[in-house]
């Protein structure tokens, strides 16, 4: 068989599965780590040729995408812990303020009850401590709510920079799936990244000052009246407990609003993008209805409005419960002398006013941290899924020159997407070093390793000096012919013809071209004598 023939030797069985050489693995080279000039072992896929196509790119990802942690952020979060930890100290002066609004209400009460010769004096003071309350919740409530949101769009910035670079690097199987095609990843680069900022920003800063309130208020609590503060407490699991399953429900709600907004969204970034072809077919109606019929979310809404009305009228009911158990025990205290008028007010005061701020808060705060956890687990699943052919992979030594064949022996080809249909079916090629072929676009991507989808037995001999970079071999060591890259079919067979032929130098074209590197590396062609070297840009002209 001659060194540029098409190879047609049959492949014995092999196990079933695909076996592909680590590319991360030193290649090459002693265990001494100094140089070695070797022949590299040929680098293989194997499955079974009787097989059918195995494929290997990965199932499509699950619409409930895993959840993220929240240590996670934090972690991603961290350059920026000084600024939180101005915003925790101003979100816990906001909480405390409030327990607080509930003593002075409790004295200013009691006021009404004690000697009239005091009243006025008593009652100017617990005025001025009001307006002292304002003042400093003035101060405390733009203060935590700069810091949290200088904390949280940095880490908006961080996590966008993140998913895009992997979204760069990914394989282009990746895109083939349509819920990552342009329009989809875009939404999620631009909406859900953007949704994280809730979960550090409003959300962690709301957390903070419920609990630092709470602790405030029950501190007060006990400190006024023990038995009343005991009582009162029974309450509060059960508010936990229907906080939870809020969130529970709200949170499988938004993600299927989620999903149907993508869809959405998908159809009208498609609609757009080919615009001329929908108008060629006059389908501008259809892709309306197709919108409409993907953007039906409101059912959707009203489930959503539904539980969280539910909730919250059973979260009042709560709340109204504890106020009628309150100023029951109360009221059988103060009968049997164990507690003031004072004290229990203080109590109410203390532990309702934070009760109802944590209620309020967290129910108008609840579906915007439902959907931004689903956000950041649809942004997290783009940033933890490794590339199969990541070309940034820059390990091991970039040579200068290599010298390589390619062999290609009974391969089947199919993309991942269309498994059911065979681009290349029994295919087998050999290509040399310094030999110029004219291959298909098919082939040509398979070369190159874009895709990881075949059945058959592809070779790569290397040899080397040491370690290689793999991205470095598979994509920047390689140069098609300028007559593959002509736009005219006239002056590609013109140069293909002289592409064998021996110039007044004794030198082929073949080598011309690669003495040229300089002028194809710019994407230019040199039209200097063949055999004499480049003309360094001096008469070069555009590659078509």
């Amino acid at each position: 068989m001659q060194p540029d023939e098409v190879s047609t030797s049959e492949t014995p069985g092999r196990s079933l599965g695909k076996q592909v050489s680590s590319r991360k693995t030193s290649i090459g080279g002693g265990g001494n780590g100094s140089p070695s000039t070797k022949l590299l072992g040929p680098s293989t896929e194997q499955v079974s040729p009787q097989g059918a196509i195995t494929k290997t790119e990965p199932e499509e990802p699950p619409q409930r995408h895993r959840d993220v942690p929240l240590r996670r952020l934090a972690y991603l979060n961290k350059p920026e812990l000084p600024i939180i930890l101005l915003g925790t100290i101003a979100a816990s002066a906001c909480g405390v303020t409030v327990p607080i609004c509930g003593i002075l209400l409790s004295n200013a009460v009691d006021t009404y009850y004690g000697p009239t010769s005091v009243l006025k004096s008593n009652a100017s003071f617990w005025s001025l401590m009001f307006v002292v309350i304002g003042l400093a919740s003035t101060v405390f409530s733009p203060a935590r709510a700069y810091f949290f949101a200088v904390a949280g769009s940095k880490l908006v910035r961080r996590v966008r920079v993140m998913s895009f670079d992997r979204v760069v690097h990914m394989e282009i199987g990746w895109f083939d799936n349509p819920e990552n095609s342009s329009g989809a990843v875009g939404a999620r680069l631009s909406g859900d990244a953007a949704a994280v900022r809730c979960l550090v920003g409003d959300a962690l800063a709301l957390a903070v000052q419920n609990a630092a309130g709470f602790v405030a208020g029950l501190a007060i609590a006990f400190s006024a009246s023990w038995q009343l503060a005991l009582t009162i407490l029974a309450f509060v699991p059960v508010m936990i407990l229907n906080a939870w399953i809020h969130m529970k429900l709200m949170s499988g709600l938004n993600a299927n609003a989620k999903v149907i907004q993508e869809e959405a969204t998908q159809v009208a970034a498609d609609a757009v993008g080919s615009i001329r072809t929908v108008a060629s077919f006059a389908a501008e109606e259809k892709m309306v209805e197709l919108y409409e019929k993907k953007g039906e979310g409101h059912l959707a809404g009203v489930k959503r409005a539904s539980t969280n009305g539910s909730s919250l009228g059973f979260a009042f009911l709560l709340l109204f419960g504890f106020n009628a158990i309150c100023f029951f025990v109360g009221a059988r205290l103060l009968e049997k002398g164990k507690a003031t008028m004072s004290e229990v007010f203080r109590v109410y005061f203390a532990i309702s006013m934070s009760a109802v701020g944590i209620i309020s808060q967290s129910r108008s705060l609840a579906p915007d941290v439902t959907k931004a956890k689903s956000a950041t687990a649809s942004v997290f699943a783009i940033v933890d899924r490794k590339s199969m052919i990541d070309s940034s992979d820059d390990s091991g030594v970039i040579l200068e020159v290599v010298k390589g064949a390619i062999t290609f022996q009974h391969v089947s080809f199919s993309y991942p997407t269309r498994p059911d249909v065979q681009v290349l079916q029994d295919f087998c090629l050999a290509l040399h070093s310094g030999k110029a072929r004219s291959i298909e676009t098919s082939r040509y991507i398979y070369i190159f390793t874009f895709y990881y989808c075949c059945t058959g037995r592809r070779e790569r001999k290397w040899e080397i000096d040491s370690d290689i970079s793999a991205a470095e071999i598979l994509r920047s060591r390689f140069w098609s012919h300028p007559a593959r890259r002509s736009r005219h079919s006239e002056a590609a067979g013109k140069m293909a013809e002289e592409a064998d032929r021996p110039s007044q130098s004794g030198t082929s074209s073949i080598q011309w071209h690669r003495t040229s590197q300089h002028c194809l590396r710019e994407g230019r062609k040199c039209y200097r004598g063949r055999g004499i070297g480049c003309c360094k840009g001096r008469r070069c002209a555009p590659v078509y």
